[in-house]
């Protein structure tokens, strides 16, 4: 198998605190850098104008689907979907049913009240009579499954509808052009449903254009708001119980998250992905895109690197996002290579080569964190005082702790009396904080135990530094 470059984005979720990303650049076995997303990003702002410009041009290229689910699902490159699914709750994921468990298609009243309501709601959107406006009943007399995600979807759109509408006020059918768009908006967030979701083609670049214009936190209540819309959505067997759900997924994109959903599904609909990434850098918005992908993804918003992306998959560890093997000018920092030299000093120390005794795991997680060759350190003067630091990255100086420590950790989260280390890491971080003089400094621990008795031992002694846990690389 090829070697490919991997950005790896360890999501770690802690109580009552902001919700710390990662991201890991893997170019090889000699070069590893952690890219840690600024949080707090304002996502790109698109005018009412200008939205309506942009959707407009490219939704003028689609072809309307006559089935826009499947439609969607080929593009996506999803199964094609037969039968039944059920949505588990306890795990958040879809689960096909199996043939011996289908469900016998049935209309009920409650369906038959279903499509009814759905019937007005279409002539309440786009003007009488009453009809399957988005496609949803060619397929099954039934509206349920991919069907009722849809309607949702377009429920939570309604804010930007109106826009869309006019927008697509000169085509020859453009409820048929957004109904399509519909369909692939529902699909590609039902990618991240599915287990072990991974997303190749135009979906990949969908997730990295989102980062791009919305900032990863965004993207996360995305991701978690529409997990909670499937899970209501599965159990609704009213109209009014899809449009809670619909409006409340709304307020968690609002109306920067629409417009920017809308605009890449737009791009990615009829487009191959290298079509795609050749159309991304020229949206409108691009020049502040690109400093987000640089800040959240450590990537370039260009279309030579957005054709590198490969796919993007969703494990219990984090994101992977899959580069080509021949990634070139992927990276912020440059192309990936074989690291020999440290990163460009900046901040307020300067790299130097030394003679560390440390475990060649402790010495790789080291190189991984920093993306710098083994035995360098960032050395911080102060005067007479010279503090070593592990790394200088994104305004911050950092220190790396390997594996080795949890062991020495009770259920208390705090360091077992005889291991002498404990007092050491406190008077090492005490050292730093003061030679740092206002700069920012970071922990970054391989061991999830450790960041606990590390927060702990910190906000104990009165000193703000950020600790932060990223798994060693496999």
């Amino acid at each position: 198998m090829p070697r490919q470059a991997v950005l790896v984005l360890c999501v770690f979720f802690v109580a009552c605190s902001a919700t710390t990303k990662a991201v890991h650049l893997d170019t090889g076995p000699d070069k590893r850098i952690i890219h840690v997303p600024r949080l707090g990003v304002d996502p790109v702002k698109v005018s009412l104008a200008t939205f309506q410009e942009t959707v407009a041009k490219h939704g003028r290229r689609i072809a309307p689907a006559e089935r826009p689910l499947p439609f969607a699902r080929h593009l996506f490159g999803m199964s094609e979907r037969g039968g039944w699914y059920h949505y588990e709750r306890r795990s958040r994921r879809l689960f096909p049913l199996g043939a011996e468990n289908e469900l016998q298609v049935e209309l009920s009243p409650a369906s038959a009240a279903l499509n009814r309501q759905y019937g007005l709601w279409c002539s309440r959107a786009w003007g009488p009579p009453s009809r399957d406006c988005l496609r949803l009943l060619v397929d099954s007399p039934v509206l349920d499954g991919d069907g009722k995600y849809a309607l949702a979807m377009a429920i939570a759109q309604g804010a930007v509808l109106g826009e869309m509408k006019n927008a697509f006020r000169h085509m020859a059918n453009p409820e048929a052009v957004l109904t399509t768009l519909t369909g692939a908006m529902t699909m590609y967030l039902m990618l991240w449903l599915l287990p072990e979701p991974i997303s190749k083609g135009v979906a990949a670049l969908m997730t990295v254009g989102l980062v791009s214009y919305l900032g990863w936190e965004l993207v996360w209540k995305l991701i978690a708001g529409w997990r909670e819309l499937a899970e209501r959505v599965e159990q609704a067997t009213t109209f009014e119980e899809i449009r809670a759900a619909g409006e409340t997924f709304a307020q968690v994109m609002g109306d920067k998250g629409a417009k920017a959903l809308v605009m890449m599904t737009a791009v990615a609909v009829g487009n191959t992905a290298a079509g795609m990434a050749a159309k991304m850098p020229g949206l409108p918005g691009a020049g502040q895109a690109a400093l987000l992908a640089e800040s959240q993804l450590n990537i370039r918003f260009s279309a030579a690197a957005l054709a590198q992306v490969e796919s993007v998959a969703l494990h219990a560890e984090g994101v992977i996002v899959s580069l080509a093997p021949t990634a070139v000018a992927m990276t912020a920092g440059g192309s990936p290579g074989e690291t020999t030299q440290p990163p460009p000093s900046g901040g307020p120390g300067e790299w130097v080569r030394v003679a560390e005794h440390m475990s060649e795991s402790a010495r790789n997680y080291q190189a991984q964190v920093t993306g710098a060759p083994k035995g360098h350190v960032y050395r911080v003067q102060r005067g007479d005082e010279a503090v070593d630091f592990d790394g200088f990255a994104q305004g911050a100086l950092l220190e790396v702790k390997g594996t080795g420590y949890a062991q020495w950790v009770d259920h208390k989260l705090s360091f077992f009396k005889m291991f002498e280390g404990g007092p050491k890491m406190l008077d090492q971080a005490r050292r730093q904080f003061r030679a740092a003089r206002g700069t920012p400094v970071r922990w970054i621990v391989a061991e999830e135990k450790l960041v606990g008795v590390l927060r702990k031992m910190f906000a104990d002694a009165g000193l703000p530094i950020e600790v932060i846990h990223v798994l060693p690389a496999p």
